[in-house]
Protein backbone atom coordinates (compact mmCIF):
# COMPACT_ATOMS: atom_id res chain seq x y z
CA UNK A 1 0.00 0.00 0.00
CA UNK A 2 2.89 1.96 0.92
CA UNK A 3 4.37 2.21 -2.21
CA UNK A 4 1.59 2.70 -4.60
CA UNK A 5 0.75 6.08 -2.39
CA UNK A 6 4.69 6.88 -3.15
CA UNK A 7 4.77 6.16 -6.57
CA UNK A 8 1.24 8.44 -7.02
CA UNK A 9 3.20 11.38 -5.15
CA UNK A 10 6.24 10.78 -7.50
CA UNK A 11 4.16 10.82 -10.74
CA UNK A 12 2.01 14.24 -9.41
CA UNK A 13 5.17 15.77 -8.81
CA UNK A 14 6.97 14.26 -12.13
CA UNK A 15 4.02 15.95 -13.79
CA UNK A 16 3.78 19.02 -11.55
CA UNK A 17 7.35 19.97 -12.61
CA UNK A 18 6.69 19.85 -16.71
CA UNK A 19 3.30 21.71 -16.45
CA UNK A 20 2.56 24.06 -13.27
CA UNK A 21 3.87 27.46 -14.40
CA UNK A 22 6.12 29.10 -11.60
CA UNK A 23 7.07 32.75 -12.86
CA UNK A 24 7.69 32.19 -16.46
CA UNK A 25 8.92 28.88 -16.59
CA UNK A 26 7.59 25.31 -15.11
CA UNK A 27 10.61 24.10 -12.74
CA UNK A 28 11.88 21.87 -14.88
CA UNK A 29 12.19 24.91 -17.36
CA UNK A 30 13.96 26.66 -14.05
CA UNK A 31 16.29 23.65 -13.71
CA UNK A 32 17.06 23.39 -17.66
CA UNK A 33 18.29 27.26 -17.64
CA UNK A 34 20.48 26.61 -14.76
CA UNK A 35 21.88 23.72 -16.05
CA UNK A 36 23.28 25.68 -18.98
CA UNK A 37 24.51 28.38 -17.44
CA UNK A 38 28.15 29.70 -16.99
CA UNK A 39 27.48 29.02 -13.31
CA UNK A 40 25.73 25.31 -14.10
CA UNK A 41 29.05 24.33 -16.40
CA UNK A 42 31.51 25.37 -13.70
CA UNK A 43 30.04 23.86 -10.83
CA UNK A 44 29.39 20.59 -13.09
CA UNK A 45 33.03 20.68 -13.82
CA UNK A 46 33.84 21.44 -9.91
CA UNK A 47 31.80 18.63 -8.96
CA UNK A 48 33.77 16.06 -11.60
CA UNK A 49 37.21 17.93 -10.54
CA UNK A 50 36.86 16.73 -7.31
CA UNK A 51 34.96 13.47 -7.79
CA UNK A 52 38.37 12.55 -9.79
CA UNK A 53 40.38 13.05 -7.00
CA UNK A 54 38.60 11.63 -4.15
CA UNK A 55 38.73 8.41 -6.21
CA UNK A 56 42.51 8.41 -7.33
CA UNK A 57 42.83 8.67 -3.61
CA UNK A 58 40.65 5.64 -2.54
CA UNK A 59 42.18 3.34 -5.34
CA UNK A 60 45.52 4.62 -3.92
CA UNK A 61 44.34 3.53 -0.51
CA UNK A 62 43.42 0.85 -1.49
CA UNK A 63 46.35 -0.58 -3.69
CA UNK A 64 48.83 0.27 -0.58
CA UNK A 65 50.60 -2.97 0.31
CA UNK A 66 52.47 -1.40 2.97
CA UNK A 67 49.13 -2.48 5.16
CA UNK A 68 49.49 -5.75 6.76
CA UNK A 69 46.78 -7.62 6.72
CA UNK A 70 45.04 -8.08 10.37
CA UNK A 71 46.33 -11.04 12.28
CA UNK A 72 43.98 -13.82 13.48
CA UNK A 73 43.79 -15.43 16.81
CA UNK A 74 43.66 -19.34 15.48
CA UNK A 75 45.93 -21.09 12.85
CA UNK A 76 44.02 -21.10 9.92
CA UNK A 77 45.32 -19.67 6.58
CA UNK A 78 44.41 -15.98 6.13
CA UNK A 79 41.85 -15.77 2.96
CA UNK A 80 41.52 -12.48 1.18
CA UNK A 81 37.77 -12.74 2.21
CA UNK A 82 38.51 -13.49 5.56
CA UNK A 83 40.98 -9.86 5.50
CA UNK A 84 37.78 -8.05 4.08
CA UNK A 85 35.40 -9.08 6.68
CA UNK A 86 37.75 -8.23 9.68
CA UNK A 87 38.97 -4.80 8.02
CA UNK A 88 35.22 -3.95 8.10
CA UNK A 89 34.52 -5.34 11.53
CA UNK A 90 37.21 -3.08 12.22
CA UNK A 91 36.12 -0.32 10.66
CA UNK A 92 32.55 -0.35 12.71
CA UNK A 93 34.41 -0.57 16.20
Amino acid sequence: MFSIIKWIIILAICVASFTVPLGNKTLFGHVSSIWKSKEGKEFREGVSTTYCEVKDKAVMKLNDKSCPPPETDDKKPVTKKKVAVMRKNRKKK
